[in-house]
């Protein structure tokens, strides 16, 4: 009976420890900067990312093509702008990232077909694991005449990164006529986004420009506030020590 009730806390010891040093890992990971560019996010890659509210964001990338001749300039990480979307309060639980860019295409008569096209992509993961995502949201703030093309193409994986392993996955696809699309799901504690956003003259006169874009995730609960961490940390680390000194004093 002794051993039975002796292995029962191990275990209980075991996971309380593994709580706190869920925590603990998580908190080495800066927050991320309020506003900045897209490069800002690249560079936290090599900290694991940074975090919004109970989430992290990690593994961002981000890759510029255009075509024509001659072709646009084309958009790099320094010239993609961003500010937070951290808004923990119902109805929306938004967190991500508002997008800022000039991605515009304009054909002319003598260079009708011109694109231009930014990939980015990163994942986001729950700081305790729990599947409490549920939901992702893309807008764009573009315009389209004459032919033009603006659209935003986003696939996504549920339940994994980098698209292998996927529980579930699918594509957002928004234009300018029709900007905003979200896509709702049974909680998941992470996922990845690859998001292809470009503009297409198409023709002589033909012009698309993109100059924002929402990718923000959303979550049933509540999401707890900075503070809370904080707390939930030194609660789960005060845990754990205090079973390990119950465990020691309880040896025979």
């Amino acid at each position: 009976m002794k051993t039975s009730v002796r292995y029962s806390r191990w275990w209980i010891g075991v996971a309380m420890l593994a709580l706190a040093a869920s925590y603990a890992t998580a908190t080495t990971i800066s927050p991320c900067p309020t506003t900045g560019t897209y490069q800002d996010l690249i560079n936290t890659n090599a900290n694991g990312g940074c975090t919004v509210l109970d989430k992290v964001f990690s593994n961002f990338t981000e890759l510029g093509t255009s075509s024509g001749t001659p072709a646009p300039p084309t958009l790099g990480p320094g010239n993609i702008s961003y500010t937070l979307d951290n808004n923990p309060q119902p109805p929306e639980f938004l967190i991500g990232f508002e997008f800022a860019m000039s991605l515009t295409a304009g054909g002319t008569a003598g260079n009708p077909v011109v694109t231009n096209d930014v990939k980015i992509s990163y994942n986001v993961a729950q700081i305790a694991g729990l599947p409490l995502i549920t939901s992702i949201h893309v807008l764009e703030t573009a315009i389209a005449t004459g032919g033009g093309q603006a659209t935003i193409a986003e696939s996504y994986c549920l339940g994994a990164f980098n698209n292998t392993g996927c529980t579930s996955g699918g594509t957002l696809t928004t234009t300018a006529s029709a900007p905003h699309m979200d896509v709702f799901f049974a909680g998941v504690s992470k996922l990845s986004v690859i998001k292809d956003i470009s503009v297409a003259s198409n023709q002589s006169g033909g012009f698309a420009a993109i100059s924002g874009v929402r990718n923000a995730v959303d979550e049933t609960g509540s999401v707890p506030e900075p503070s809370t961490f904080s707390f939930m940390l030194t609660g789960g680390g005060a845990l754990g020590l205090g079973w390990l000194r119950i465990r020691r004093r309880s040896r025979p």
